[in-house]
């Protein structure tokens, strides 16, 4: 990924407000399926942008992640990893979370876990039910045009 001119700067200037990614490498609801062919270029550009802007983000890579491709992803920069079809559609469950936590093991799994240690021990500044987070994320639906019927933050969860 080669932004340039405002593109760079308006990712560069997000990064700086987050404190993880979620990286989707599959389309929503399409659990099962393999990773977008490009998902190490962009775990390794967010990566990169993170790093050159000494910003300790924490990259999560969720969907097409399996014990044969796990490695990559941690070498490409990826923090955490999502994994829910690599195990439970795998013949050997208890083998595959053996894999993927040995194939994901050492250096970068230290950097990874220095890179998140305020993420994980900080607590939410906001309760769930907090209503400025309410109205931050109605100017975020409104903003995508997503219909409310699909997603209503102002409602109270049930």
């Amino acid at each position: 990924y080669a932004f340039h001119g405002s593109a760079a700067q308006s990712i560069d200037e997000l990064l700086g407000t987050v404190d993880v990614v979620n990286l989707l490498s599959v389309p929503i609801g399409f659990g099962g399926s393999p990773s977008a062919p490009d998902t190490l270029e962009r775990i390794a550009y967010l990566r990169q942008r993170a790093d050159a802007l000494g910003i300790p983000l924490g990259i999560e890579v969720d969907g097409g992640v399996k014990p044969t491709n796990a490695a990559g992803y941690v070498e490409a920069g990826a923090d955490m990893l999502t994994v829910g079809t690599g195990i439970y559609h795998a013949a050997d469950p208890v083998e595959a979370v053996r894999a993927l936590a040995s194939s994901t093991a050492g250096p970068a799994d230290a950097a990874a876990r220095d890179r998140l240690r305020a993420f994980l021990d900080a607590p939410s500044r906001h309760s769930n039910d907090d209503a400025g987070r309410r109205a931050r994320l109605e100017k975020l639906r409104l903003a995508q045009d997503i219909p409310q019927r699909v997603w209503n933050p102002l409602r109270s969860p049930s």
